[in-house]
């Protein structure tokens, strides 16, 4: 309705300026302009459009991706872990032989380690 409306009004603008058989001929030949233009920039926009969007296959391809990097990323957190399991039972070991070096060789602890072994 408004394009119609729009229409009516340009051709009254051009009859005002132009005259009536003027203003027909204008009017038609600005319309057919701008229905060619609008046509161009539908091909256009047609052509454009399937490069911008992602088909379902792209979708379903990113999908395998992410849930690979997943599944990596979940390996190498296990390994992370087990590593840290490790560490974590070398630093018990060797606290514990701190401790026993430190008692061997600390003179109170030999006092001490003495007095329980008497009779």
């Amino acid at each position: 309705m408004a394009e119609l409306t729009a229409s009516i009004r340009l051709y009254e603008i051009l009859e005002k300026r132009f005259g009536k058989e003027e203003a027909k001929e204008l009017a038609v030949a600005l319309e057919e302009v701008l229905e060619e233009m609008a046509n161009r920039k539908k091909e256009e926009l047609k052509r454009e459009l399937p490069s911008d969007l992602a088909t379902k296959q792209d979708i379903k391809v990113l999908e395998a991706e992410i849930r690979r990097v997943e599944d990596t990323l979940r390996a190498e957190i296990r390994r992370v872990e087990a590593d840290i399991r490790r560490i974590e039972a070398y630093m018990k070991i060797m606290i514990v032989l701190l401790l026993v070096a430190i008692a061997l060789y600390s003179p109170v602890f030999a006092e001490l380690v003495g007095r329980f072994l008497k009779p």
